[in-house]
């Protein structure tokens, strides 16, 4: 049952854009993906303090969807993706890779996390993962 964007709490704005790949030669992409799982995105507002339980967001859960679906959205031969997940440190969950099982294996691990947000890390990472590439576009999401 989809809701409209207008009448979901939670959703921000439509998307902005919608891309369409069609499975012809494509310029060569290296794609590393930066994944916030600090508190303020990661973590339900609601705890049960109870156990100590942590519950991951919706917001959390649809950023992980988003990215699974651009990976497979984007798998074709010429792209490798990376995942780096973030909050107060850094750390490489996959390594630049063509296999999209391994890739969506590695985000579905990724949970929330207690620590704060720093995004200029990730970014340096992610420029030190592209450094040595050779493909002819390069992007960190």
């Amino acid at each position: 049952s989809s809701v409209p964007a207008r009448a979901s709490r939670e959703a921000q704005t439509d998307p902005v854009v919608k891309v369409s790949l069609t499975p012809r030669r494509h310029a060569q992409l290296d794609l590393v993906v930066c994944i916030d799982n600090s508190a303020s995105i990661s973590l339900a507002r609601h705890l049960n303090t109870e156990d100590g339980a942590v519950a991951e967001s919706g917001t959390f859960r649809r950023i992980k969807d988003f990215v699974e679906m651009l990976a497979c959205a984007v798998h074709m031969k010429d792209i490798r993706l990376a995942l780096v997940r973030f909050e107060a440190q850094q750390e490489v969950i996959c390594e630049l890779t063509h296999d999209l099982d391994m890739f969506r294996a590695s985000l579905r691990s990724v949970t929330a996390s207690l620590g704060t947000t720093n995004l200029a890390p990730p970014v340096w990472q992610g420029l030190g993962m592209l450094g040595g590439s050779s493909a002819e576009a390069k992007a960190i999401l």
